[in-house]
């Protein structure tokens, strides 16, 4: 490959000025446009973008719709450019000392010098006999000496010292059959799988991608807000046996099309043109598909494939009944294909997150969810996702050490799986006492999935048990801008509030809904306990009371009592909850070990005993 020296590059600008301001051309702004576009792609390096779907795009303002098989209007205008060329050639242009023409099959230009072999070799491209050997075609980098201002801005390149990143949008299902809504899903979720873990790549989750898609904003707005080079999409249409897929990528730093194009293949063959599209998205971005990437592991029918992806969107969803919902679809999902490990590994995760939710009291759920974790890890011990679902159920039982080992294997089979990094720090490395840690392991889940609520409430929990309360406070609010809080990151903001010297205004907040707030609910300790720091004190006292008296079938979380106790001084009754906690091994309860609420016991004897009980010793 011969690099264009920077005399040449201008020798090669002028010509083209020169043709495009010749009689022969000034009748043709279609013409003009795709001359300029291609000499000036190959001066700039990009002649991988010069195929039929980019120039469809760039050149004709095509829309996503646009098939070059049955839209032929690339091919025909690239025959009328080479006629139009020839004619200048003939007439104006007889005797410019640079030729310009376009490759046969081919829409990259080449160019050659007519004083280089004479006029002999000007006649042989008149005649059309013979084709010029190319001087170059590619450039190492830089901008084009002179021509258009705006194409130079949009595919000017810079080196960044960041890793590449992509995010991948879910493809736009064509197909009228209500089967196939979710085939769209299944593609992206495809090329996502085949990205994860390749090096010097980013690779956004699927569930912020989906954010993006279902947003109504413009790609390119939260393109700029995470940092992505690359954003991919397209159609995809199942018709009879065949499934015809329409795939582009874009350049969010210049807006442009780098790489696009339609394939078609068998129902039989989905899962080679999945893989044909990682590998030509892979090689766009110049970065190398390892040997064995990972592949996607698809149930054994689209039911059972489709009833997966749709359990996964109610998993992150975070609304009320969601997760009884996601639980539905992972179980028709193993019911379509029992030997599907990722759907036993998801099902795991939505058991633990009804075990939170209850406190761990449920045993028969407890049951289920260990029994698919296990499944899961039987069936594919290579699976990310199943090491992780075994390590949740190790930390709930407090086995600690097996727990990390689980969630480390999990994050080295599957490292842009940002799951798996939140159930690392949340579930073994903040009740262990490493917050710092758990801290890098969520900012990394957050590059990742910077959208869902999941990451970034997650975040703001970590972010309160490292003690930066300014920045809990910060996220929160700018969380509550689109949906209200609730749950753990509720908590971490209003006691955030609270501990930096804002329990009145914490106070106020929460006093507005505490009506709705029943007694079984977290936020009952969490009310109680700003009453008692900030505010009535006797009436906090009436809720513990309340609380203490209501009979054993009317569940009060002992961590929301301890809670309101503490908040009274109470410190004998804190304790004698916190046992409790621990004897009934409450999930929540382990991380008393590292909430700063709590650092007023940390020095009693009893709070080290609790410790030890958990297997938590420091």
């Amino acid at each position: 490959m011969t690099a264009i020296t920077d005399d040449k590059k201008r020798i090669i600008q002028e010509q083209l000025d020169r043709i495009l301001s010749s009689s022969a051309f000034s009748g043709s702004e279609r013409h003009r446009r795709f001359l300029r576009f291609v000499v000036e792609q190959a001066l700039a390096g990009e002649t991988d973008k010069l195929n039929e779907f980019v120039l469809g795009f760039e050149v004709f303002d095509k829309k996503d719709s646009f098939d070059p098989r049955i839209d032929s209007i690339v091919r025909v205008e690239a025959r009328r450019l080479r006629e139009r060329l020839k004619k200048y050639y003939h007439e104006e242009g007889r005797n410019d000392p640079l030729i310009i023409t376009l490759r046969p099959r081919s829409f990259a230009p080449d160019f050659e010098e007519a004083g280089a072999q004479g006029e002999a070799s000007k006649s042989r491209f008149l005649s059309r006999r013979t084709v010029f050997a190319a001087l170059a075609v590619l450039v190492l980098g830089g901008a084009i000496a002179g021509g258009v201002a705006l194409l130079r801005k949009r595919y000017a390149r810079t080196e960044a010292p960041r890793p590449a990143s992509v995010i991948v949008l879910p493809f736009q299902s064509l197909s009228p059959q209500s089967e196939q809504e979710l085939l769209g899903d299944a593609v992206a979720d495809s090329i996502i799988t085949g990205l994860t873990g390749i090096p010097g790549l980013r690779v956004i989750s699927r569930a912020s991608g989906r954010q993006v898609k279902e947003s109504g904003r413009s790609p390119y707005e939260y393109a700029a807000e995470l940092n992505v080079d690359y954003i991919i999409e397209g159609t995809v249409r199942a018709t009879g046996s065949k499934i015809v897929v329409s795939a582009k990528m874009t350049d969010t730093r210049t807006q442009s099309y780098v790489w696009a194009e339609t394939r078609e293949t068998g129902r039989d063959s989905f899962t080679g043109l999945e893989r044909e599209l990682t590998r030509a998205v892979a090689s766009r971005i110049r970065v190398p598909m390892p040997v064995g990437s990972r592949l996607i592991r698809r149930a054994a029918t689209p039911e059972a494939y489709g009833a997966f992806l749709q359990g996964q969107y109610y998993w992150y969803e975070w609304e009320r009944g969601s997760v009884e919902k996601s639980i539905a679809c992972f179980e028709k999902s193993i019911a379509g294909d029992p030997n599907y490990a990722p759907a036993w590994a998801w099902l795991a995760q939505s058991y633990q997150l009804l075990i939170m939710r209850s406190d761990g009291r449920d045993a028969a759920i407890i049951a289920k969810g260990r029994k698919a974790a296990m499944k899961a890890l039987e069936l594919d011990d290579q699976l990310g996702e199943a090491q992780a679902a075994v390590g949740t159920y190790e930390a709930l039982d407090w086995n600690w050490r097996s727990a990390q080992q689980r969630f480390r294997r999990a994050i080295e089979l599957n490292p842009d799986w940002a799951q798996g990094h939140l159930m690392y720090a949340l579930m073994y490395l903040i009740p262990t006492g490493q917050p710092r840690e758990a801290l890098g392991e969520v900012l990394r889940a957050h590059e990742l999935d910077p959208l869902t609520r999941t990451t970034r409430s997650i975040l703001t929990e970590v972010q309160y048990f490292n003690r930066e309360y300014p920045r809990v406070i910060s996220e929160s609010m700018e969380l509550s801008k689109s949906a209200p809080r609730r749950g753990p990151g509720e908590r971490a903001y209003l006691l955030s509030l609270s501990l930096s010297g804002q329990g009145r205004r914490a106070l106020a907040e929460m006093s507005a809904s505490e009506a709705k707030i029943p007694d079984q609910s977290p936020a009952i300790g969490v009310y109680g306990y700003l009453l008692a720091k900030h505010g009535d004190s006797g009436q906090a006292r009436a809720i513990l009371n309340r609380l203490l008296q209501q009979p054993a079938k009317s569940y009060a979380s002992p961590l929301s009592l301890a809670m309101i106790s503490l908040g009274l001084g109470d410190t004998d009754e804190t304790f004698r909850q916190l046992q409790a906690c621990v004897a009934r091994r409450q999930p929540a309860v382990v991380l008393v070990a590292a909430d700063p609420v709590f650092d007023p016991l940390r020095q009693d004897a009893r709070y080290r005993e609790l410790l030890r009980q958990m297997g938590l010793s420091r």
